[in-house]
Protein backbone atom coordinates (compact mmCIF):
# COMPACT_ATOMS: atom_id res chain seq x y z
CA UNK A 1 0.00 0.00 0.00
CA UNK A 2 1.21 3.49 -0.86
CA UNK A 3 0.04 6.60 0.95
CA UNK A 4 0.75 10.31 1.10
CA UNK A 5 -0.64 13.69 2.09
CA UNK A 6 -1.99 16.46 -0.11
CA UNK A 7 -0.98 20.12 0.35
CA UNK A 8 -4.06 20.69 2.54
CA UNK A 9 -3.14 17.77 4.87
CA UNK A 10 -5.55 15.15 3.50
CA UNK A 11 -4.25 11.58 3.72
CA UNK A 12 -4.52 9.61 0.48
CA UNK A 13 -4.19 5.81 0.28
CA UNK A 14 -3.46 3.97 -2.97
CA UNK A 15 -4.05 0.25 -2.90
CA UNK A 16 -2.89 -1.95 -5.75
CA UNK A 17 -3.62 -5.55 -6.46
CA UNK A 18 -1.94 -7.66 -9.09
CA UNK A 19 -2.56 -11.23 -10.10
CA UNK A 20 -0.71 -13.59 -12.34
CA UNK A 21 -1.50 -17.09 -13.56
CA UNK A 22 -0.06 -19.72 -15.85
CA UNK A 23 -1.92 -22.64 -17.36
CA UNK A 24 -0.55 -25.62 -19.20
CA UNK A 25 -2.66 -28.06 -21.14
CA UNK A 26 -1.22 -31.21 -22.62
CA UNK A 27 -2.60 -34.14 -24.48
CA UNK A 28 -1.24 -37.64 -24.78
CA UNK A 29 0.81 -38.47 -27.86
CA UNK A 30 1.46 -41.93 -29.19
CA UNK A 31 4.99 -43.08 -29.96
CA UNK A 32 4.14 -43.10 -33.68
CA UNK A 33 2.86 -39.49 -33.56
CA UNK A 34 5.97 -38.40 -31.67
CA UNK A 35 8.26 -40.13 -34.18
CA UNK A 36 6.36 -38.54 -37.07
CA UNK A 37 6.70 -35.06 -35.53
CA UNK A 38 10.41 -35.58 -34.92
CA UNK A 39 10.90 -36.73 -38.52
CA UNK A 40 8.95 -33.70 -39.83
CA UNK A 41 11.05 -31.39 -37.64
CA UNK A 42 14.30 -32.86 -38.92
CA UNK A 43 13.11 -32.61 -42.55
CA UNK A 44 12.15 -28.96 -42.01
CA UNK A 45 15.41 -28.12 -40.22
CA UNK A 46 17.41 -29.43 -43.17
CA UNK A 47 15.42 -27.25 -45.61
CA UNK A 48 15.73 -23.99 -43.63
CA UNK A 49 18.41 -21.47 -44.44
CA UNK A 50 20.23 -21.28 -41.09
CA UNK A 51 21.35 -17.66 -41.43
CA UNK A 52 17.92 -16.42 -42.48
CA UNK A 53 16.19 -18.47 -39.78
CA UNK A 54 18.58 -17.08 -37.16
CA UNK A 55 17.70 -13.46 -38.00
CA UNK A 56 14.01 -14.41 -38.17
CA UNK A 57 14.29 -15.88 -34.66
CA UNK A 58 16.07 -12.75 -33.40
CA UNK A 59 13.25 -10.64 -34.85
CA UNK A 60 10.60 -12.69 -33.08
CA UNK A 61 12.23 -12.09 -29.70
CA UNK A 62 13.05 -8.40 -30.16
CA UNK A 63 11.09 -5.65 -28.42
CA UNK A 64 12.81 -2.64 -30.00
CA UNK A 65 11.02 -1.76 -33.27
CA UNK A 66 14.19 -0.70 -35.13
CA UNK A 67 16.05 -3.90 -34.29
CA UNK A 68 12.94 -5.99 -34.97
CA UNK A 69 12.53 -4.40 -38.42
CA UNK A 70 16.20 -4.85 -39.28
CA UNK A 71 16.32 -8.48 -38.09
CA UNK A 72 13.29 -9.42 -40.20
CA UNK A 73 14.57 -7.48 -43.20
CA UNK A 74 17.95 -9.24 -42.92
CA UNK A 75 16.11 -12.58 -42.85
CA UNK A 76 14.33 -11.62 -46.08
CA UNK A 77 17.50 -10.31 -47.74
CA UNK A 78 19.62 -13.34 -46.85
CA UNK A 79 16.91 -15.75 -47.95
CA UNK A 80 16.42 -13.87 -51.23
CA UNK A 81 20.11 -14.09 -52.12
CA UNK A 82 20.30 -17.74 -51.04
CA UNK A 83 17.25 -18.80 -53.05
CA UNK A 84 18.35 -16.72 -56.05
CA UNK A 85 21.71 -18.53 -56.14
CA UNK A 86 19.96 -21.92 -56.05
CA UNK A 87 17.67 -21.25 -59.03
CA UNK A 88 18.44 -22.87 -62.38
CA UNK A 89 17.81 -19.57 -64.16
CA UNK A 90 17.53 -20.90 -67.69
CA UNK A 91 14.94 -23.45 -66.50
CA UNK A 92 13.08 -20.67 -64.72
CA UNK A 93 12.96 -18.68 -67.90
CA UNK A 94 11.75 -21.71 -69.84
CA UNK A 95 9.00 -22.23 -67.31
CA UNK A 96 7.85 -18.63 -67.70
CA UNK A 97 8.36 -18.29 -71.44
CA UNK A 98 8.44 -21.23 -73.74
CA UNK A 99 10.92 -20.28 -76.44
CA UNK A 100 10.49 -21.75 -79.88
CA UNK A 101 12.44 -24.98 -80.41
CA UNK A 102 14.35 -23.30 -83.22
CA UNK A 103 15.93 -20.81 -80.78
CA UNK A 104 16.07 -22.50 -77.38
CA UNK A 105 19.85 -22.16 -77.00
CA UNK A 106 19.84 -18.52 -78.12
CA UNK A 107 17.04 -17.70 -75.70
CA UNK A 108 18.86 -19.37 -72.81
CA UNK A 109 22.10 -17.58 -73.73
CA UNK A 110 20.26 -14.26 -73.89
CA UNK A 111 18.82 -14.80 -70.44
CA UNK A 112 22.17 -15.91 -69.07
CA UNK A 113 23.60 -12.52 -70.10
CA UNK A 114 20.62 -10.72 -68.52
CA UNK A 115 21.01 -12.79 -65.34
CA UNK A 116 24.52 -11.40 -64.90
CA UNK A 117 22.97 -7.94 -64.70
CA UNK A 118 20.31 -8.93 -62.18
CA UNK A 119 22.19 -7.49 -59.21
CA UNK A 120 19.64 -5.50 -57.25
CA UNK A 121 17.92 -7.07 -54.30
CA UNK A 122 14.52 -6.16 -55.76
CA UNK A 123 15.30 -7.86 -59.10
CA UNK A 124 16.41 -10.97 -57.28
CA UNK A 125 13.35 -10.91 -55.01
CA UNK A 126 11.03 -10.69 -58.02
CA UNK A 127 12.84 -13.53 -59.76
CA UNK A 128 12.53 -15.71 -56.64
CA UNK A 129 8.78 -14.92 -56.58
CA UNK A 130 8.50 -15.98 -60.22
CA UNK A 131 10.54 -19.18 -59.91
CA UNK A 132 10.32 -20.44 -56.32
CA UNK A 133 7.94 -18.58 -54.02
CA UNK A 134 4.75 -19.51 -55.87
CA UNK A 135 2.50 -18.34 -53.02
CA UNK A 136 3.75 -14.73 -53.23
CA UNK A 137 1.96 -12.17 -55.41
CA UNK A 138 2.38 -8.68 -56.87
CA UNK A 139 1.15 -7.35 -53.53
CA UNK A 140 4.10 -9.02 -51.78
CA UNK A 141 6.53 -7.52 -54.31
CA UNK A 142 5.03 -4.06 -53.68
CA UNK A 143 5.32 -4.65 -49.93
CA UNK A 144 8.94 -5.72 -50.34
CA UNK A 145 9.68 -2.59 -52.40
CA UNK A 146 8.12 -0.41 -49.69
CA UNK A 147 10.09 -2.22 -46.96
CA UNK A 148 13.32 -1.87 -48.93
CA UNK A 149 12.70 1.88 -49.12
CA UNK A 150 12.27 1.99 -45.32
CA UNK A 151 15.46 -0.04 -44.85
CA UNK A 152 17.32 2.36 -47.17
CA UNK A 153 15.94 5.37 -45.26
CA UNK A 154 17.28 3.86 -42.04
CA UNK A 155 20.65 3.05 -43.61
CA UNK A 156 21.00 6.60 -45.01
CA UNK A 157 19.96 8.25 -41.75
CA UNK A 158 16.72 9.74 -43.07
CA UNK A 159 14.78 8.00 -40.30
CA UNK A 160 15.89 6.33 -37.09
CA UNK A 161 12.74 4.38 -36.32
CA UNK A 162 10.65 2.48 -38.88
CA UNK A 163 6.91 3.17 -39.05
CA UNK A 164 4.91 0.73 -36.91
CA UNK A 165 3.09 -0.67 -39.95
CA UNK A 166 6.44 -1.40 -41.62
CA UNK A 167 7.49 -3.53 -38.64
CA UNK A 168 4.29 -5.55 -38.93
CA UNK A 169 4.67 -5.88 -42.72
CA UNK A 170 8.30 -6.97 -42.58
CA UNK A 171 7.46 -9.64 -39.99
CA UNK A 172 4.56 -10.88 -42.12
CA UNK A 173 6.70 -11.07 -45.26
CA UNK A 174 9.59 -12.78 -43.44
CA UNK A 175 7.09 -15.30 -42.04
CA UNK A 176 5.77 -16.04 -45.54
CA UNK A 177 9.30 -16.74 -46.73
CA UNK A 178 10.08 -18.99 -43.74
CA UNK A 179 6.83 -20.87 -44.42
CA UNK A 180 7.90 -21.41 -48.03
CA UNK A 181 10.20 -24.18 -46.72
CA UNK A 182 7.26 -26.10 -45.28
Amino acid sequence: MVFGKTNDGKCIHDTRFSFSATALVSSPTTAEELQSRITQSIDLAVKLDAKSANFYHLGLGEGDSLKKFLFFFLAIEIQTHSVFKSIAHEDGLSALLTPPNRAINSTKALFKVRNNHMKTLRDRFVWCVLCVWKELTDFDVETFTELKRVRDDIAHGSISVPPKDAVVKVQDLATKLQLSYV
